[in-house]
């Protein structure tokens, strides 16, 4: 009896083991998932730009989709490519090489709580805006230093704050446009279902 206790609580030991194991695997592989590097950029901007038209981005212009356009203060009107889906959240900007003056990536999210973005594979300095539910800015992070590909992620530069909607854009664009604390983006229009319901 004392024998098959023992053979049962080795077998139990060795499935939970091997569970434990599994598990921390698949997490390892996930954070250790190999980077594609620069000359991989148009397939992944070609994939962004694919999941994007998903959600309904009826935009021709592959460089630049715009789901949404919307007026700074200055009267300058930007053109937004929208990130809605985690997984477009999650990938933002990530390994383009240039972003057109004016144009930039609007995050959307469905609460106020503090949101924290990174600049893992980066290319590009950003200006970082947080925003209310009304588009008005409730914190700008001006010229966030661009990252590089497999960066640590201890160098990676990273912000946060509090805020429904995520505006990224060209480093300078805030101050050039007038976007300041308070300052609300205005006309927005949606090419986007899923957006307009935000």
């Amino acid at each position: 009896m004392e024998n098959i206790f023992k053979t049962c609580s080795r077998t139990l030991f060795c499935i939970a083991a091997l569970a434990f194991l599994s598990g921390c695997g698949k997490g390892i592989a996930e954070k250790n998932e190999a980077v594609p590097d620069n000359d991989n950029y148009e397939a992944l901007n070609t994939e962004s730009i694919a999941e994007t038209q998903k959600y309904g981005n009826q935009s021709k212009d592959k460089k630049n989709p715009c789901g949404m356009k919307a007026k700074t203060p200055s009267g300058h009107e930007l053109c937004l490519e929208l990130a809605i889906s985690p997984a477009e959240r999650e990938k933002g900007l990530m390994f383009r090489k240039e972003l057109a003056d004016g144009h930039g990536m609007m995050f959307f999210f469905d609460d106020d709580s503090i949101k924290g973005f990174w600049m893992k594979n980066t290319l590009i300095p950003l200006d970082i805006v947080y925003l209310d539910e009304n588009y008005a800015a409730v914190k700008i992070f001006e010229s966030v230093p661009k990252s590089y590909i497999g960066a640590p992620e201890n160098e990676i530069p990273t912000v946060s704050y509090w805020g429904r909607n995520v505006l990224e854009l060209p480093a300078g664009n805030a101050v050039k446009y007038g976007l300041k604390f308070g300052a609300k983006l205005t006309d927005i229009k949606f090419f986007n279902e899923t957006a307009a319901e935000k």
